[in-house]
């Protein structure tokens, strides 16, 4: 079983890599950005698959403090893998690919 973190845009793949990976046996959490706040009830937001759910800086708006949020999220919660699900997500994460190697 691994530990993943998947960032969820505006788009249905984040639903269904979360459902997928926690039907696969994965402890899934997910991690929402403050512009998409308004889509909290979406169901990869309250999804009984996701097991803990965070809300993260925008990676457009503040790329640099939504770096820092996923590497702390990182840090302190172990996951295995980060799966941005994202355009905005994927380039500010690729940014800092070196930093997240361990995850």
């Amino acid at each position: 079983m691994m530990r993943i973190l998947v960032i969820c845009g505006f788009n249905q793949c984040g639903a269904e890599a979360v459902r997928s990976l926690a039907r696969a046996g994965h402890h899934v959490e997910t991690a929402v950005t403050h512009a998409d706040r308004r889509l909290r009830f979406q169901q990869w937001f309250v999804s009984r698959y996701a097991k803990r759910r965070f809300i993260v800086p925008h990676p457009r708006e503040t790329p640099g403090t939504f770096q820092e949020n996923i590497l702390d999220l990182c840090r302190s919660r172990k996951y295995d893998v980060v799966l941005p699900t994202g355009e905005e997500s994927t380039l500010a994460l690729s940014a800092i690919q070196v930093a997240l190697q361990p995850y």
